[in-house]
């Protein structure tokens, strides 16, 4: 019943094994405590907070390596001070060596005790190892920053 010749099985294992290397060496690499997927896939990144002035702000990075707009979720939350009505006039994004570059688009609510929407960015021409959000005036706080590692 069984007609496989052994040069068949040879050729199924050596195939068999090439595949499983090729998925093993593709994959995603981990970066601290996020992690960065290959260049055509969306990288993961944690969440951060900052708390001062009587308002939170938390970021969370969604950055597609293969689009030109990095996007960030961003929530505000207060009862008792104003927040900015227009986020891209108090928003940065800087890499490693000090390059910034003013937000281009907020997809979210002005005004209010509680905001959320998406920040948007250009993103770099070429991928840094590390970006930093920084806004600036919030809640009376002269400036505040969210960094994350890209690579090390």
């Amino acid at each position: 019943m069984n007609n496989m010749k052994p040069g068949h099985l040879v050729v199924g294992v050596l195939a068999i094994t090439v595949i499983a290397l090729f998925f093993m060496s593709s994959g995603t690499t981990a970066v601290g405590n996020s992690t960065v997927a290959s260049l055509t896939k969306q990288v993961q990144l944690e969440q951060k907070t900052n708390e001062g002035g009587e308002v939170t702000i938390d970021i969370t990075p969604r950055i597609d390596p293969a689009s030109n707009v990095w996007e960030f979720e961003v929530a505000l939350n207060t009862h008792t001070v104003k927040l900015p009505e227009d986020l891209t006039a108090v928003s940065a994004l800087t890499d490693e060596q000090g390059n910034a570059t003013a937000a281009v688009a907020w997809d979210g609510p002005t005004g209010g005790h509680h905001l959320s929407g998406i920040l948007r960015f250009p993103a770099p021409s070429v991928t840094p190892r590390q970006i930093t959000v920084s806004m600036k005036g919030i809640g009376g706080v002269a400036t505040r920053d969210f960094t994350w590692q890209l690579a090390q």
